[in-house]
Protein backbone atom coordinates (compact mmCIF):
# COMPACT_ATOMS: atom_id res chain seq x y z
CA UNK A 1 0.00 0.00 0.00
CA UNK A 2 1.48 3.35 -0.83
CA UNK A 3 1.77 6.31 1.59
CA UNK A 4 -0.65 8.90 0.03
CA UNK A 5 -3.10 5.54 -0.48
CA UNK A 6 -2.96 4.45 3.26
CA UNK A 7 -2.75 8.21 4.05
CA UNK A 8 -6.00 8.97 2.76
CA UNK A 9 -7.90 5.29 3.31
CA UNK A 10 -7.99 5.92 6.73
CA UNK A 11 -9.84 9.72 6.36
CA UNK A 12 -12.79 7.81 3.94
CA UNK A 13 -16.21 8.60 5.73
CA UNK A 14 -17.02 4.90 5.42
CA UNK A 15 -16.16 3.00 8.64
CA UNK A 16 -12.71 2.03 8.24
CA UNK A 17 -12.73 -2.32 8.26
CA UNK A 18 -10.14 -4.39 10.46
CA UNK A 19 -6.29 -4.09 8.42
CA UNK A 20 -5.25 -6.89 6.67
CA UNK A 21 -2.94 -9.09 7.99
CA UNK A 22 -0.17 -9.05 5.02
CA UNK A 23 0.03 -5.31 5.32
CA UNK A 24 3.43 -3.84 6.47
CA UNK A 25 2.01 -0.71 7.87
CA UNK A 26 -1.13 -2.49 9.86
CA UNK A 27 -1.93 -5.30 12.00
CA UNK A 28 -5.50 -6.71 12.15
CA UNK A 29 -7.72 -5.83 14.89
CA UNK A 30 -10.60 -7.10 16.86
CA UNK A 31 -13.95 -4.91 17.43
CA UNK A 32 -15.18 -2.32 15.72
CA UNK A 33 -12.87 0.49 14.39
CA UNK A 34 -13.30 3.95 14.43
CA UNK A 35 -11.00 6.41 12.11
CA UNK A 36 -10.69 9.63 13.73
CA UNK A 37 -12.39 12.89 12.45
CA UNK A 38 -10.41 15.53 10.95
CA UNK A 39 -11.66 17.59 14.05
CA UNK A 40 -9.02 15.37 16.21
CA UNK A 41 -5.94 16.19 14.55
CA UNK A 42 -5.42 19.62 15.64
CA UNK A 43 -5.79 18.23 19.70
CA UNK A 44 -3.95 15.51 19.15
CA UNK A 45 -1.14 15.62 22.11
CA UNK A 46 -3.57 17.29 24.50
CA UNK A 47 -3.95 15.36 27.96
CA UNK A 48 -6.89 16.36 29.68
CA UNK A 49 -8.01 16.08 33.44
CA UNK A 50 -10.96 16.30 34.12
CA UNK A 51 -11.21 17.50 38.52
CA UNK A 52 -14.32 17.59 40.40
CA UNK A 53 -14.27 17.61 44.54
CA UNK A 54 -17.31 16.62 46.28
CA UNK A 55 -18.15 17.38 49.70
CA UNK A 56 -19.10 13.93 51.15
CA UNK A 57 -16.90 10.48 51.56
CA UNK A 58 -17.78 8.26 48.75
CA UNK A 59 -17.84 4.70 47.98
CA UNK A 60 -15.27 3.92 45.35
CA UNK A 61 -16.41 0.24 44.70
CA UNK A 62 -20.21 2.14 43.55
CA UNK A 63 -18.01 4.35 41.45
CA UNK A 64 -16.41 1.97 39.58
CA UNK A 65 -19.75 -0.20 39.46
CA UNK A 66 -21.94 2.14 37.90
CA UNK A 67 -19.16 3.61 35.45
CA UNK A 68 -18.51 -0.03 34.31
CA UNK A 69 -21.86 -0.23 33.43
CA UNK A 70 -22.62 2.55 31.96
CA UNK A 71 -19.28 2.51 29.41
CA UNK A 72 -20.17 -1.06 28.81
CA UNK A 73 -23.93 -1.22 28.43
CA UNK A 74 -24.63 2.46 26.99
CA UNK A 75 -21.22 4.08 26.08
CA UNK A 76 -18.60 1.44 24.62
CA UNK A 77 -16.81 3.91 22.81
CA UNK A 78 -15.25 5.08 26.52
CA UNK A 79 -14.23 1.94 26.98
CA UNK A 80 -11.82 1.87 23.45
CA UNK A 81 -8.29 1.80 22.93
CA UNK A 82 -6.02 3.77 20.19
CA UNK A 83 -4.59 1.95 17.38
CA UNK A 84 -2.71 2.34 14.49
CA UNK A 85 -0.70 5.37 13.73
CA UNK A 86 0.23 7.84 10.81
CA UNK A 87 4.29 9.43 10.30
CA UNK A 88 4.64 7.80 13.99
CA UNK A 89 2.58 10.71 15.60
CA UNK A 90 -0.69 10.87 15.54
CA UNK A 91 -3.11 7.85 16.19
CA UNK A 92 -6.02 7.26 13.79
CA UNK A 93 -7.82 4.15 15.01
CA UNK A 94 -10.40 4.10 18.07
CA UNK A 95 -10.85 -0.02 18.43
CA UNK A 96 -13.93 -0.90 20.41
CA UNK A 97 -13.81 -4.16 21.73
CA UNK A 98 -16.81 -6.76 20.82
CA UNK A 99 -17.09 -7.64 24.76
CA UNK A 100 -15.45 -6.57 27.71
CA UNK A 101 -12.94 -8.99 29.84
CA UNK A 102 -10.38 -8.76 32.59
CA UNK A 103 -8.01 -8.67 29.46
CA UNK A 104 -9.21 -5.84 28.05
CA UNK A 105 -11.24 -4.15 30.91
CA UNK A 106 -13.81 -1.25 30.40
CA UNK A 107 -11.84 1.39 32.00
CA UNK A 108 -8.33 1.84 34.09
CA UNK A 109 -10.55 2.58 37.47
CA UNK A 110 -8.01 3.09 40.65
CA UNK A 111 -8.83 4.51 43.96
CA UNK A 112 -7.12 5.46 47.31
CA UNK A 113 -7.98 6.16 50.94
CA UNK A 114 -6.63 8.34 53.41
CA UNK A 115 -8.22 7.32 56.47
CA UNK A 116 -8.44 11.24 57.43
CA UNK A 117 -10.08 14.36 57.03
CA UNK A 118 -8.77 16.22 53.93
CA UNK A 119 -8.86 19.37 55.96
CA UNK A 120 -6.48 18.14 58.29
CA UNK A 121 -3.09 17.87 56.51
CA UNK A 122 -1.71 20.65 54.91
CA UNK A 123 -3.23 20.20 51.66
CA UNK A 124 -4.65 22.69 48.89
CA UNK A 125 -7.20 24.66 50.80
CA UNK A 126 -10.37 24.79 48.98
CA UNK A 127 -13.09 26.43 51.83
CA UNK A 128 -10.19 29.86 51.19
CA UNK A 129 -11.09 29.41 47.86
CA UNK A 130 -15.23 28.65 47.85
CA UNK A 131 -15.51 31.58 51.04
CA UNK A 132 -14.00 34.67 49.99
CA UNK A 133 -16.41 37.30 49.74
CA UNK A 134 -14.48 39.84 47.72
CA UNK A 135 -16.20 42.08 45.79
CA UNK A 136 -13.33 42.88 43.02
CA UNK A 137 -12.07 39.55 40.55
CA UNK A 138 -9.24 37.46 42.43
CA UNK A 139 -6.19 35.96 41.02
CA UNK A 140 -5.57 32.70 43.24
CA UNK A 141 -2.76 30.17 43.10
CA UNK A 142 -4.37 27.12 41.25
CA UNK A 143 -4.59 24.40 43.76
CA UNK A 144 -1.93 21.58 43.26
CA UNK A 145 -4.75 18.92 43.47
CA UNK A 146 -2.77 16.61 40.58
CA UNK A 147 -1.68 14.39 42.96
CA UNK A 148 -5.35 13.04 43.94
CA UNK A 149 -7.08 13.28 40.93
CA UNK A 150 -4.35 10.69 38.65
CA UNK A 151 -2.88 7.64 39.89
CA UNK A 152 0.85 7.12 40.54
CA UNK A 153 0.39 4.04 38.40
CA UNK A 154 -1.29 5.05 35.82
CA UNK A 155 -0.34 6.90 32.26
CA UNK A 156 0.03 10.19 33.38
CA UNK A 157 1.44 11.97 29.45
CA UNK A 158 0.67 11.60 26.24
CA UNK A 159 3.05 9.02 25.19
CA UNK A 160 1.99 6.62 27.80
CA UNK A 161 -1.10 6.06 26.52
CA UNK A 162 0.15 3.65 23.87
CA UNK A 163 3.14 1.58 23.14
CA UNK A 164 5.66 1.56 20.13
CA UNK A 165 4.45 -2.17 17.99
CA UNK A 166 6.78 -1.02 15.15
CA UNK A 167 7.80 1.57 13.35
CA UNK A 168 4.39 2.44 12.18
CA UNK A 169 1.71 0.72 13.92
CA UNK A 170 0.22 1.46 17.49
CA UNK A 171 -1.27 -0.64 20.03
CA UNK A 172 -3.06 0.59 23.27
CA UNK A 173 -3.92 -1.77 26.57
CA UNK A 174 -5.45 0.59 27.90
CA UNK A 175 -9.26 1.96 27.83
CA UNK A 176 -9.00 6.01 26.77
CA UNK A 177 -10.58 7.34 29.83
CA UNK A 178 -8.39 6.67 33.41
CA UNK A 179 -10.49 7.18 36.17
CA UNK A 180 -9.03 8.03 39.56
CA UNK A 181 -10.60 8.68 42.99
CA UNK A 182 -9.03 9.87 46.18
CA UNK A 183 -11.08 9.51 49.25
CA UNK A 184 -11.11 11.03 52.33
CA UNK A 185 -13.43 11.34 55.40
CA UNK A 186 -15.48 14.82 54.54
CA UNK A 187 -14.29 14.74 50.56
CA UNK A 188 -13.73 12.59 47.15
CA UNK A 189 -12.24 14.41 44.68
CA UNK A 190 -12.57 12.16 41.33
CA UNK A 191 -10.38 12.77 38.10
CA UNK A 192 -11.19 11.88 34.63
CA UNK A 193 -8.48 11.62 32.41
CA UNK A 194 -8.24 11.25 28.61
CA UNK A 195 -6.90 12.28 25.45
CA UNK A 196 -8.57 15.69 24.06
CA UNK A 197 -8.92 13.84 20.74
CA UNK A 198 -11.72 11.59 22.67
CA UNK A 199 -13.83 14.18 24.30
CA UNK A 200 -14.75 17.31 24.49
CA UNK A 201 -16.75 19.40 27.00
CA UNK A 202 -20.07 18.08 25.43
CA UNK A 203 -18.75 14.70 25.55
CA UNK A 204 -17.58 14.69 29.24
CA UNK A 205 -20.94 16.73 29.93
CA UNK A 206 -23.10 13.74 28.52
CA UNK A 207 -20.68 10.83 30.64
CA UNK A 208 -20.64 12.60 33.60
CA UNK A 209 -24.43 13.17 33.77
CA UNK A 210 -25.52 9.95 32.56
CA UNK A 211 -22.70 8.69 35.40
CA UNK A 212 -24.91 10.44 38.11
CA UNK A 213 -28.42 9.59 37.01
CA UNK A 214 -27.48 5.95 37.41
CA UNK A 215 -25.47 6.72 40.58
CA UNK A 216 -28.73 7.78 41.93
CA UNK A 217 -30.63 4.71 41.45
CA UNK A 218 -32.17 5.34 37.52
CA UNK A 219 -32.67 2.36 35.78
CA UNK A 220 -29.58 1.86 32.47
CA UNK A 221 -32.57 1.11 30.33
CA UNK A 222 -33.59 4.79 30.74
CA UNK A 223 -30.21 6.22 29.85
CA UNK A 224 -29.74 7.08 26.21
CA UNK A 225 -26.22 5.84 25.52
CA UNK A 226 -23.73 5.75 22.18
CA UNK A 227 -23.77 3.00 19.74
CA UNK A 228 -20.45 1.55 19.33
CA UNK A 229 -20.78 1.82 15.50
CA UNK A 230 -21.34 5.38 14.87
CA UNK A 231 -19.60 7.08 12.72
CA UNK A 232 -17.63 10.32 12.85
CA UNK A 233 -17.97 13.59 12.82
CA UNK A 234 -17.24 13.16 8.95
CA UNK A 235 -19.17 11.06 8.38
CA UNK A 236 -22.07 13.01 9.55
CA UNK A 237 -24.98 12.99 6.64
CA UNK A 238 -25.22 16.38 6.52
CA UNK A 239 -28.87 17.55 5.51
CA UNK A 240 -29.53 18.71 1.99
CA UNK A 241 -29.08 22.67 2.95
CA UNK A 242 -25.31 21.87 3.30
CA UNK A 243 -24.67 19.65 0.51
CA UNK A 244 -25.28 22.58 -1.85
CA UNK A 245 -21.81 24.16 -0.80
CA UNK A 246 -19.75 21.10 -0.71
CA UNK A 247 -18.34 21.79 -3.90
CA UNK A 248 -16.88 25.11 -2.68
CA UNK A 249 -14.35 27.42 -3.35
CA UNK A 250 -13.10 27.71 0.33
CA UNK A 251 -9.01 27.88 1.28
CA UNK A 252 -8.90 28.14 4.42
CA UNK A 253 -11.42 28.61 7.86
CA UNK A 254 -12.15 31.63 9.72
CA UNK A 255 -9.69 33.27 12.35
CA UNK A 256 -7.50 30.35 11.08
CA UNK A 257 -4.20 30.37 9.18
CA UNK A 258 -2.55 27.71 7.81
CA UNK A 259 0.96 26.76 5.60
CA UNK A 260 1.08 24.95 2.00
CA UNK A 261 1.41 21.34 2.54
CA UNK A 262 5.21 20.57 1.82
CA UNK A 263 6.13 17.95 -0.33
CA UNK A 264 5.39 14.46 1.40
CA UNK A 265 8.71 13.09 1.44
CA UNK A 266 9.68 16.20 3.17
CA UNK A 267 6.75 16.35 5.07
CA UNK A 268 8.08 12.51 6.51
CA UNK A 269 11.46 13.11 7.19
CA UNK A 270 10.78 16.49 9.19
CA UNK A 271 8.75 14.20 11.27
CA UNK A 272 10.89 11.56 11.49
CA UNK A 273 14.12 13.57 11.95
CA UNK A 274 12.15 16.22 14.75
CA UNK A 275 11.77 12.23 17.28
CA UNK A 276 14.66 12.23 19.62
CA UNK A 277 13.18 8.84 20.63
CA UNK A 278 12.01 6.71 17.96
CA UNK A 279 11.52 4.02 20.82
CA UNK A 280 8.33 5.79 21.86
CA UNK A 281 4.82 7.10 20.03
CA UNK A 282 6.03 10.54 19.91
CA UNK A 283 2.97 12.86 20.13
CA UNK A 284 5.80 15.12 21.79
CA UNK A 285 6.16 16.39 18.23
CA UNK A 286 3.01 18.11 18.16
CA UNK A 287 3.51 19.51 21.42
CA UNK A 288 6.77 21.09 20.53
CA UNK A 289 5.62 22.78 17.20
CA UNK A 290 2.19 23.84 19.01
CA UNK A 291 4.88 25.57 22.05
CA UNK A 292 6.57 27.29 19.67
CA UNK A 293 3.60 28.60 17.45
CA UNK A 294 1.48 29.75 21.20
CA UNK A 295 4.76 30.45 23.17
CA UNK A 296 6.46 29.21 26.20
CA UNK A 297 4.85 27.36 28.68
CA UNK A 298 2.88 29.65 31.37
CA UNK A 299 1.28 29.29 34.93
CA UNK A 300 -2.07 28.21 36.04
CA UNK A 301 -3.88 30.67 37.64
CA UNK A 302 -7.26 30.38 39.28
CA UNK A 303 -9.19 33.58 38.67
CA UNK A 304 -12.57 34.41 40.90
CA UNK A 305 -15.35 37.02 39.37
CA UNK A 306 -18.17 37.75 41.72
CA UNK A 307 -21.61 38.11 39.36
CA UNK A 308 -22.24 41.03 40.91
CA UNK A 309 -18.87 42.44 39.63
CA UNK A 310 -19.91 41.03 35.87
CA UNK A 311 -23.83 41.81 36.38
CA UNK A 312 -23.31 45.74 37.40
CA UNK A 313 -20.66 46.13 33.90
CA UNK A 314 -23.04 44.65 31.81
CA UNK A 315 -26.30 46.58 32.99
CA UNK A 316 -24.17 49.83 32.08
CA UNK A 317 -23.56 48.08 28.53
CA UNK A 318 -27.35 47.26 28.31
CA UNK A 319 -28.36 51.12 29.37
CA UNK A 320 -25.81 52.83 26.92
CA UNK A 321 -27.18 50.48 24.56
CA UNK A 322 -30.39 51.51 24.83
CA UNK A 323 -29.63 55.47 25.04
CA UNK A 324 -28.02 54.89 21.72
CA UNK A 325 -30.98 53.41 20.14
CA UNK A 326 -29.49 49.90 19.41
CA UNK A 327 -31.67 46.64 20.29
CA UNK A 328 -28.14 44.72 20.33
CA UNK A 329 -27.50 42.70 24.09
CA UNK A 330 -24.77 41.01 25.52
CA UNK A 331 -24.66 37.87 27.92
CA UNK A 332 -22.85 37.76 31.09
CA UNK A 333 -20.13 35.64 29.32
CA UNK A 334 -19.75 37.74 26.50
CA UNK A 335 -18.66 40.88 30.00
CA UNK A 336 -16.60 38.01 31.60
CA UNK A 337 -13.98 37.34 28.47
CA UNK A 338 -14.28 40.74 27.32
CA UNK A 339 -13.16 41.78 30.53
CA UNK A 340 -10.68 39.31 31.16
CA UNK A 341 -9.31 39.85 27.31
CA UNK A 342 -8.97 43.46 28.06
CA UNK A 343 -7.41 43.25 31.95
CA UNK A 344 -4.88 40.84 30.78
CA UNK A 345 -3.88 42.65 27.01
CA UNK A 346 -3.98 46.49 28.83
CA UNK A 347 -0.42 46.49 30.28
CA UNK A 348 1.00 45.93 26.68
CA UNK A 349 3.63 48.40 25.44
CA UNK A 350 1.94 51.17 23.94
CA UNK A 351 4.30 50.47 20.69
CA UNK A 352 2.87 46.88 20.96
CA UNK A 353 1.28 46.31 17.20
CA UNK A 354 1.15 42.67 17.81
CA UNK A 355 -1.81 40.90 16.30
CA UNK A 356 -3.68 38.95 19.25
CA UNK A 357 -6.18 36.32 18.08
CA UNK A 358 -9.07 35.69 20.30
CA UNK A 359 -10.75 32.41 20.08
CA UNK A 360 -14.11 30.94 21.60
CA UNK A 361 -14.60 26.82 22.04
CA UNK A 362 -17.98 26.06 20.03
CA UNK A 363 -19.80 22.84 20.30
CA UNK A 364 -20.98 21.73 16.90
CA UNK A 365 -23.11 19.38 18.11
CA UNK A 366 -26.29 21.75 17.54
CA UNK A 367 -25.14 23.17 14.64
CA UNK A 368 -23.76 20.05 12.24
CA UNK A 369 -26.33 17.24 13.17
CA UNK A 370 -29.27 17.11 11.90
CA UNK A 371 -31.84 15.42 13.38
CA UNK A 372 -32.24 12.93 11.01
CA UNK A 373 -28.82 12.08 10.52
CA UNK A 374 -26.60 9.29 12.75
CA UNK A 375 -25.62 11.68 15.22
CA UNK A 376 -28.77 12.94 16.58
CA UNK A 377 -28.33 11.04 19.88
CA UNK A 378 -25.47 11.36 22.78
CA UNK A 379 -21.91 11.92 20.86
CA UNK A 380 -18.80 11.15 23.36
CA UNK A 381 -16.23 12.22 20.62
CA UNK A 382 -14.78 15.39 19.75
CA UNK A 383 -17.11 17.39 18.28
CA UNK A 384 -15.85 21.12 18.74
CA UNK A 385 -14.25 24.12 16.86
CA UNK A 386 -13.57 27.43 17.71
CA UNK A 387 -15.16 31.25 16.84
CA UNK A 388 -12.37 33.32 16.57
CA UNK A 389 -13.03 37.62 17.01
CA UNK A 390 -12.03 39.33 13.44
CA UNK A 391 -9.63 40.54 12.52
CA UNK A 392 -7.09 39.94 15.19
CA UNK A 393 -7.03 43.06 17.87
CA UNK A 394 -3.55 44.90 18.11
CA UNK A 395 -2.08 44.47 21.82
CA UNK A 396 -2.07 48.32 22.05
CA UNK A 397 -5.66 48.49 21.26
CA UNK A 398 -7.22 47.04 24.35
CA UNK A 399 -5.64 49.67 26.69
CA UNK A 400 -8.36 52.16 24.75
CA UNK A 401 -10.91 49.86 24.13
CA UNK A 402 -14.35 50.46 25.96
CA UNK A 403 -15.35 47.18 27.73
CA UNK A 404 -18.47 47.37 25.85
CA UNK A 405 -17.07 47.73 22.41
CA UNK A 406 -15.29 44.20 22.98
CA UNK A 407 -18.43 42.52 24.63
CA UNK A 408 -20.22 43.14 21.61
CA UNK A 409 -17.71 41.85 18.93
CA UNK A 410 -17.81 38.82 20.72
CA UNK A 411 -21.04 38.50 20.94
CA UNK A 412 -21.60 39.58 17.19
CA UNK A 413 -19.30 37.10 16.44
CA UNK A 414 -21.00 34.26 18.63
CA UNK A 415 -24.46 35.69 16.75
CA UNK A 416 -23.11 35.11 13.28
CA UNK A 417 -21.26 31.49 13.80
CA UNK A 418 -24.37 30.03 14.50
CA UNK A 419 -26.41 32.03 11.80
CA UNK A 420 -23.86 31.49 8.98
CA UNK A 421 -24.68 27.63 8.33
CA UNK A 422 -23.42 27.83 4.95
CA UNK A 423 -19.97 29.28 5.97
CA UNK A 424 -19.58 26.19 8.58
CA UNK A 425 -20.35 24.03 6.16
CA UNK A 426 -17.97 24.85 3.78
CA UNK A 427 -15.01 24.85 6.69
CA UNK A 428 -16.33 21.36 7.07
CA UNK A 429 -15.85 20.41 3.91
CA UNK A 430 -12.65 22.38 3.67
CA UNK A 431 -11.13 20.69 7.09
CA UNK A 432 -12.40 16.89 5.19
CA UNK A 433 -10.12 17.77 1.80
CA UNK A 434 -7.05 19.54 3.69
CA UNK A 435 -6.65 16.84 6.96
CA UNK A 436 -3.36 16.81 7.03
CA UNK A 437 -3.07 20.95 6.47
CA UNK A 438 -1.25 22.62 9.67
CA UNK A 439 -4.18 25.18 10.65
CA UNK A 440 -2.55 27.84 13.21
CA UNK A 441 -4.97 30.12 15.30
CA UNK A 442 -2.98 33.38 14.69
CA UNK A 443 -0.60 35.05 11.72
CA UNK A 444 2.69 34.92 11.77
CA UNK A 445 4.07 36.89 14.63
CA UNK A 446 0.74 37.13 16.14
CA UNK A 447 -0.61 35.67 18.91
CA UNK A 448 -3.22 33.67 20.18
CA UNK A 449 -5.86 33.08 22.63
CA UNK A 450 -8.56 30.32 23.17
CA UNK A 451 -11.03 30.43 25.92
CA UNK A 452 -13.12 26.85 26.59
CA UNK A 453 -16.60 27.45 28.38
CA UNK A 454 -16.63 24.20 30.66
CA UNK A 455 -19.68 25.78 32.54
CA UNK A 456 -21.61 24.36 30.16
CA UNK A 457 -20.96 20.75 30.94
CA UNK A 458 -22.46 22.20 34.33
CA UNK A 459 -20.71 20.12 36.53
CA UNK A 460 -20.70 22.09 39.34
CA UNK A 461 -23.80 20.80 41.87
CA UNK A 462 -23.65 17.54 40.21
CA UNK A 463 -25.05 15.19 42.75
CA UNK A 464 -22.97 11.95 43.64
CA UNK A 465 -25.28 11.52 47.07
CA UNK A 466 -26.41 8.50 45.91
CA UNK A 467 -22.49 6.82 46.36
CA UNK A 468 -22.07 8.13 50.10
CA UNK A 469 -20.51 5.63 51.78
CA UNK A 470 -21.92 3.59 54.77
CA UNK A 471 -21.48 5.74 58.20
CA UNK A 472 -21.39 9.20 55.97
CA UNK A 473 -24.74 9.63 54.76
CA UNK A 474 -25.19 13.32 57.29
CA UNK A 475 -22.03 14.36 56.16
CA UNK A 476 -21.93 16.32 53.44
CA UNK A 477 -24.49 16.62 50.44
CA UNK A 478 -22.70 14.42 47.99
CA UNK A 479 -22.82 17.66 45.41
CA UNK A 480 -19.85 18.63 43.24
CA UNK A 481 -18.83 21.88 44.69
CA UNK A 482 -15.39 22.60 42.86
CA UNK A 483 -14.30 21.87 39.23
CA UNK A 484 -10.74 22.01 37.75
CA UNK A 485 -8.93 21.15 34.36
CA UNK A 486 -5.76 20.21 33.68
CA UNK A 487 -3.86 19.74 30.42
CA UNK A 488 -0.54 18.54 30.18
CA UNK A 489 0.68 21.08 28.00
CA UNK A 490 0.35 24.52 29.60
CA UNK A 491 -0.03 26.90 26.39
CA UNK A 492 0.08 30.54 27.31
CA UNK A 493 -2.98 32.00 26.60
CA UNK A 494 -5.31 29.20 26.92
CA UNK A 495 -8.16 29.08 29.70
CA UNK A 496 -10.90 28.16 30.35
CA UNK A 497 -14.39 29.04 32.49
CA UNK A 498 -14.32 26.20 34.85
CA UNK A 499 -17.62 26.72 36.51
CA UNK A 500 -20.24 28.83 38.24
CA UNK A 501 -21.79 28.85 41.70
CA UNK A 502 -24.59 31.03 43.66
CA UNK A 503 -22.21 33.57 43.37
CA UNK A 504 -19.09 33.46 41.70
CA UNK A 505 -17.76 32.47 38.31
CA UNK A 506 -14.42 30.39 38.39
CA UNK A 507 -11.95 30.92 35.06
CA UNK A 508 -8.27 29.19 34.89
CA UNK A 509 -6.03 30.61 32.89
CA UNK A 510 -2.43 30.08 31.57
CA UNK A 511 -0.25 33.07 31.30
CA UNK A 512 3.91 33.30 31.45
CA UNK A 513 5.41 34.64 34.82
CA UNK A 514 6.37 37.72 33.64
CA UNK A 515 2.36 38.30 32.67
CA UNK A 516 0.87 37.57 35.66
CA UNK A 517 4.34 40.01 37.68
CA UNK A 518 2.85 42.55 35.30
CA UNK A 519 -0.52 42.03 36.67
CA UNK A 520 0.54 42.15 40.60
CA UNK A 521 2.70 45.24 39.67
CA UNK A 522 -0.25 47.33 37.58
CA UNK A 523 -2.51 47.09 41.00
CA UNK A 524 -6.03 46.82 41.03
CA UNK A 525 -6.72 43.30 41.41
CA UNK A 526 -6.57 40.80 44.70
CA UNK A 527 -3.95 38.46 44.97
CA UNK A 528 -4.12 35.64 46.63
Amino acid sequence: MSFLSSFWSFLDPALTPPPDDDSDDFVAYEGVQIPFSYLNVDPAAEVLTTGLVINASLDPQILERTWRTLVEQKFPRAGARFRGGILRVIPFLLSIPDTFTSDTPSTAFTAKHYREPYRTSARPNIDILLNSSHSEPTFCSFPSLRQYLVSEERLQDADSFMYRASDHVRFSENAVFNIHVSVFDDLTLIGITYFHVTSDVGGIRTLLHSWTRLISGESITAIEGMDRDVPPVNCVRLSGDFQDFLECNVNTIRGYWHQSMPPIGSFQEILATAVDDRATPNLRVMSRIRRWMYGPDGERWLVRVPKTFLDDRRREILENLKLNGSTESVDRSDVLLAWWFKTTYSNRWVFDTTPISLHISVDLRPLIFAEDSAMSGPYINQASSTIAIEPPIPANAFRKMPLSELALLIHRARVEYHKDRTALARELWWREQNPGRPLHRCPPGGEATLQTDWSEARLAGMDFSGARARGSESKGTGRVVFVVIENLEEEKGTGEILMEDENTVWMSQVKTRNDWESLRRRGGFNFV
